[in-house]
């Protein structure tokens, strides 16, 4: 009967095909991936350009406004006045510090079993204490773990590491 046999036909076809049920699903999900993975990149490529972009003016705008509220006549009167070698030591003083806190930091981290390099440690320091330096209660420290993820440290232990060193401090 042909009915029969289209039934046969295609039981036969179930089961080749829903042997595994995943098979189905795998193709499928290879099938999306392969074709959108293209779109999604430009969109996050533009998206960060735009994100970058829209920093890049809110802080232009920011320091003309830092600096139109100070005025350029008095800032360079001070700027001026400045003892060079007061300034010199500062800086040396501020770059040493941080380099003793990124040791620390990677020290931490390594007693944890995780290795990081350290100047990629340091640049994540510098980017904890200097957001830190503006935000209330210090807590931009709370930012370093996510600066130090494109080393692949988790941020769990980066965190535990953060709060830590600055229980102790």
């Amino acid at each position: 009967h042909p009915l029969l046999q289209s039934s046969q036909l295609s039981s036969r076809i179930q089961q080749r095909l829903f042997r595994n049920p995943f098979n189905l699903i795998s193709k499928f999900i290879d099938v999306m991936t392969n074709t959108q993975i293209q779109q999604p990149q430009q969109k996050n490529t533009s998206k960060r350009f735009l994100k970058y972009a829209l920093q890049i003016i809110c802080m232009v705008a920011l320091f003309a406004a830092l600096l139109w509220y100070v005025g350029l006549e008095s800032l360079y009167k001070e700027l001026v006045g400045i003892k060079l070698e007061y300034l010199l030591v500062a800086f040396l003083m501020y770059f040493g510090i941080n380099v003793l806190f990124a040791l620390r930091l990677q020290r931490v981290l390594a007693k944890d079993g995780i290795k990081t390099s350290f100047g990629k440690t340091l640049l994540a320091q510098y980017a904890g204490m200097l957001t830190s330096d503006v935000t209330p209660g210090r807590s931009g420290y709370m930012l370093t773990p996510l600066y130090l993820r494109d080393q692949n440290v988790p941020t769990s232990k980066s965190l535990s590491a953060i709060l830590g060193i600055q229980t102790i401090e």
